[in-house]
């Protein structure tokens, strides 16, 4: 009986050496996804009020509809 659950404790060390690696790489990559989502939330948060405080309007008709109109380039 010795036999069946040696080599079952063995598995189990291998399973723990696998996976607490793996587990540390995972929260590791995963406080960096965190950190860059909130860095791009906090630069879209600034882009906005700045946009706003500028009054930038953002126009919804296709550029090609303008120059079908009549408006030219500089050139």
């Amino acid at each position: 009986m010795a036999g069946p659950i040696g080599h079952a404790l063995i598995a189990t060390g291998v399973g723990i050496a696998v996976a607490v690696p793996a587990v540390l790489i995972y929260n590791f990559f995963l406080r960096r996804l965190k950190l860059a989502m909130a860095d791009m939330d906090d630069f879209a948060h600034d882009f906005d009020s700045l946009a706003q405080r500028s009054a930038f309007a953002v126009s919804r008709e296709p550029i090609a509809h303008k120059h079908a109109t009549g408006v030219r380039e500089a050139s």
